[in-house]
This record gives structure tokens, sequence and C-alpha cells, in this order.
């Protein structure tokens, strides 16, 4: 599993934590990384504290609309400093599994990490830091640890400590919990739920501290809306080979858009360009070039399901035999064209022009840098691949 190789926390009692929800998980993972005030919980094997169905059926439509709002973790634990900005709710091998992503704008590390480790493993704990670790402090059940971690039971006591290399990256934990009179909740969700409240308000107090976390995540990002912009830039020129024209050319008297956003990302793609243009659905790009190339396609979006600094939405653009395609990063790499700060542009056409930043396909695919970029491997890699899997077939309604 995830977790294999990393700190587990083994405890028998978990009674205190926020049963409002009346649903509890058999197992919690935490994955706090300081240098980006950054922290991933995951809840496996949600399972409901009741037996009534009737009741059980109430609570599955409260977490799916707490998730979908992205305060489902802000319910459950009642951080003091953390925000959720992402969740989702997956079925995964028939077990229900919550994840959370939130962020900090609070600066004090021993605060931190004294609430999120305090709110989840649901104990008083306290927090030593030194130059070479640091340490976790509570009452509670043994604690087995692996990896780079170490921990103490002080004798004759029910205290315990662990202590983390202070060079580590990401502090781990665990916990177990054991669950009486538990019921699957499973069968009540059709389908998996993603929730977003990354709002701009939020995007700006992160920027205006020089948030790292925005370029750990962007840096990801980016790899992937690069490749993005290769993959579609091969359909539309097989498209062509076969059918002898461009996707929607010829269809209009003026410029033809269609934004590449799933259901959670079309609010953000209103606005539109300011000059006289038709607008038509992705749904509608995608059917034209399954018809054209014979086969069904996989659909793929920017990660990003709220705008931060940059558009997250990608746009075909077609005016009578010229189409363009962009996407948005974060970073020049070499070979992009910088919009504004922490926004490029990469963009591609069937007909480049020498003095314009608008490539051809295999002149982009073929730029050392950008093959730098997308050939080089993610960090969160299982993150973003899990996010791609979701919209594969969005417009199908998959």
């Amino acid at each position: 599993m995830l977790f294999l190789g990393y700190l587990m926390c083994v405890t028998s009692s978990f009674a205190q934590l926020n049963e409002n929800l009346n649903v509890l998980p058999e197992e919690v993972y935490i994955g706090y990384q300081p240098a980006y005030k950054f922290v991933e919980i995951v809840e496996y094997n949600v399972l409901s504290t009741r037996d009534n169905d009737a009741k059980i059926s109430n609570d599955v439509q409260e977490i799916t609309n707490m998730v979908q709002k992205a305060n489902y973790c802000d319910k459950r634990y009642g951080f003091n400093y953390f925000e959720s900005i992402e969740e989702e709710l997956t079925i995964d091998r028939g077990f229900v599994e919550i994840r959370c992503v939130l962020l900090t704008e609070h600066g004090n590390l021993y605060d931190a990490i004294k609430d999120i480790f305090g709110k989840v493993l649901d104990r008083d704990v306290e927090v030593t830091i030194s130059d070479e670790s640091i340490g976790l402090h509570y009452f509670g059940d043994g604690v087995n640890v692996g990896g780079n971690n170490n921990a103490y039971t002080k004798k004759g006591t029910d205290q315990h400590v662990i202590f983390w290399k202070r060079d580590v990256p990401q502090l781990d934990a665990i916990l177990n919990i054991r669950l009486k009179n538990k019921k699957e909740i499973v069968g009540g969700f059709t389908k998996n739920i993603v929730g977003s409240e990354f709002s701009q308000r939020k995007s700006n107090s992160f920027l205006s501290q020089g948030q790292p976390l925005l370029d750990f995540f962007q840096n990801d990002a980016d790899i992937y809306r690069l490749r993005h912009i290769k993959y579609y830039g091969e359909l539309i020129e097989e498209y062509y080979s076969k059918v002898g024209k461009y996707p929607f050319e010829g269809d209009e008297d003026v410029p033809i858009y269609s934004f590449v956003a799933n259901d959670m990302q079309k609010k953000f793609t209103e606005k539109g360009a300011p000059y006289p243009h038709k607008r038509y659905e992705f749904k509608r790009f995608i059917s034209t070039l399954e018809e054209g190339l014979g086969r069904e396609i996989k659909e793929y979006y920017d990660p990003q399901l709220s705008p931060v600094n940059t558009p997250n939405f990608y746009i075909y653009k077609i005016y009578d035999n010229t189409y363009y395609f962009a996407v948005h990063i974060s970073k020049h790499y070499g070979f992009a064209t910088k919009i504004a700060e922490h926004y490029y542009k990469v963009e591609i056409t069937n007909r480049p022009v020498e003095g314009q930043r608008a490539f051809g396909l295999y002149e982009l695919i073929s730029n050392k840098n950008y093959q730098e970029v997308i050939n080089s491997k993610p960090v969160k890699q299982g993150f973003f691949e899990d996010r791609a899997n979701q919209f594969l077939y969005h417009t199908k309604g998959k």
C-alpha cells in the first residue's frame, strides 16, 4: 500500500474523534511536508457507525456534499491552522477512501505539527525540535516504525515519542482504528467524487507569501500539461491525414473555440474572446475526432481544478484553415511564451510563422528542453495519474 516503509502508529482507541459524521475509517494516513506547508490525509475503508439504513443513506449524502465543497476534513478534524483545498472520495476495490489535501498559511513549525498530528491522532501531543530531529510525544498505544524514523516508549509508562530526522522532506504516520459494530457504506456511492475550494482569495494569499507549495504542485502539473499538448496535437494531425481537414474547419465564418475543460473547470472558461466567435463544446470536439479517426479516444484535462496564476484549461481554436492548440504552464522552460508572472503559454499550430511563438507540432516535440520536461518523473505521480483517470471519458458520462 501507499505507506509501506513509513512510520506506523497503531492505536486501539479513536473514540473521541468527531463522530458527528457517523462514519469512521479503519486507517488514516498522514503525510506532512513542512517545507511546502502541505499535508495529505487519506482515510481508508470508511465505515458507518450506525445500523439504520435510512440514516446511513442520509449520512452518505451529507458526506458527498462535504467532499464536493472540500470541507469534509475541516469538519472531521477541526484544524486550527490548516485548510482543505481539495478532497476526493473514491471507491477502491470495494472500499470507500477519502483523500484531503490541506494547506496552511501559519509559519510556526511547532504549532503546525502539533495541530495536524494532535487532531488526527486525537490526543494531546508535545513537539520537540532540534537541529537533528523532530520529536512527537504523546500517550497511547504502541508504535511500530520503519524507514528513517525511531520510536521510544518511556519505561513503566504509556508515554511514547516518535523521532523524524530533521532533513526528511515528509513526516508520515498511520493510525489504525479498531471499530465495533461497523457497517459498509460503499453501496451508497455510485461514482467517485472530487471537490475543490481553492478560491482566488486563498490563491492570492499563498502567492503573497511566496508559497513553495505552488512550485511543488505546478512542477508536476506542467509535466502533464506538456504531455497533453503532444497527445492532442498528434490526434489533430492524424485526423487531418484521414479526413483532409482539421476539426471544425470551414464550419463557421468566424473563429471557433473549444475549451478542454471538465465540469469542474467549465465555469472558468466563461469569459471567452473579446471579438465575434463561435464556441463549440469539448464534447463535440471529442466526438468529431472519434468519428474521423474511427475509434474511441481518451480525454486529458489540466490537472488543476481551480486556477492559480494560469487558466486551468486548454484551448483549441480554428479560423479558416489554421488551427491553434494551447496549454498554460507555470515556467518558461526555454520555449514557452510569458503572459504574466508564473503564467506562460505553449501553443502549436499547423501554420507556424517565424518570429511568433506558436510552434509546429513536430518542432515542439523535438525541442530538447521540451523533451527534458515531459520525460522527467513527477514527484506525486500517483496523485496526478489518479486525477487523470477520473476524467478519461468525461464527455461520455463514464
